[in-house]
């Protein structure tokens, strides 16, 4: 199992992101892990086909919730009980989070 971290290393384990609020800005979407900044969603909604009358939102990650990233692909992970991490998150690569 491998997960795309920036720089494009993919030799990596999974790796848990805590999803961030989405930001638009002119044609440009795009949501990154609040903790590490990893681009977990990008859009260029230009090129965002939509059939008339329908929302043409893309698909977020719900700001606040845990994504598995492995390889390509890319999971939502349930709440951990009393506020607990999961063991591949990114959050436990830094010092400060001991939970």
């Amino acid at each position: 199992m491998t997960a795309a971290v920036p720089g494009g290393i993919t030799d990596l384990p999974s790796l848990t992101h805590l999803a961030g609020d989405q930001i638009t800005y002119d044609h440009f979407m795009r949501q990154r892990c609040s903790w590490c900044g990893v681009t977990l969603c990008d859009y260029d909604l230009s090129r965002v086909m939509v059939p008339e009358g329908q929302d043409g939102s893309p698909a977020m990650w719900e700001p606040g919730g845990f994504v598995r990233v492995d390889g390509n692909a890319y999971f939502v992970v349930e709440a951990l009980p009393d506020g607990l991490v999961p063991e591949d998150s990114c959050m436990r690569l830094d010092p400060a989070v001991t939970a």
